[in-house]
């Protein structure tokens, strides 16, 4: 049985699920709240604006909040040493021992972070490319969105540990699945109203 659903079901044994609910729910609203947190040296306004000229979609805010990575650079890490591993046999074994269990757990937070940090650089030249986003373009700017990113990076592995250890399920997946469930609601939260009063039918989503 997986680590943590074994620490799950241990907590549900000891009458512990309130607790660990409460953790889940507290590291999920951490992490949506950080997705409300703007880089800095971003003009969401003039973002809002330019992506709205050109017929796209999508919430402005959370493409340049400080979660904008989410857990991508850790799903990559994740794959990335899924494949070593299926590659090198010896690789596998060692990672399925203790000591390689944890060694192997701290390179893919090192190669998440890595990766936020080339992720992060492709970020502020996209940025600075469209006129009007950047308020003062340049090394400053380059630094401190690299450095949100990547602290956010480290926020969102802490977050998965926590809920994995203390609370319900594998942080990892639970975070996962919070991105892509806010991505399918929140086009239909403005909708609720009009549907309540008849003026949309589910037949119209």
């Amino acid at each position: 049985m997986p680590q943590s659903v074994t620490a799950s079901v241990s907590g549900l044994t000891n009458g512990d699920l309130p607790r660990r609910l409460a953790v889940t729910l507290a590291a999920l609203a951490i992490y949506r709240a950080g997705g409300r947190i703007p880089l800095p040296g971003v003009d969401t306004a003039q973002l809002t604006q330019h992506l709205s000229g050109g017929g796209l979609s999508g919430s402005a805010a959370a493409m340049t909040s400080i979660m904008a990575l989410g857990v991508v650079p850790l799903l990559t890490a994740l794959l990335l040493a899924e494949a070593a591993m299926c590659v090198s046999p010896q690789l596998r074994t060692w990672g399925t021992m203790p000591p390689g269990h944890t060694h192997l757990g701290r390179g893919v937070v090192i190669g998440a972070l890595l990766l936020a940090a080339l992720q992060s650089y492709g970020i502020t030249m996209a940025l600075e490319a469209v006129p009007g986003i950047v308020t003062h373009p340049g090394s400053e700017f380059r630094a401190g969105v690299t450095t949100s990113l990547i602290g956010a990076t480290g926020l969102v592995v802490w977050l998965a540990h926590w809920i994995t250890r203390s609370g319900l399920g594998s942080g990892f997946w639970i975070l996962l699945a919070a991105t892509h469930v806010a991505a399918f609601i929140g086009p239909l939260l403005p909708q609720l109203p009009l549907l309540a009063q008849g003026a949309v039918t589910a037949a119209d989503f």
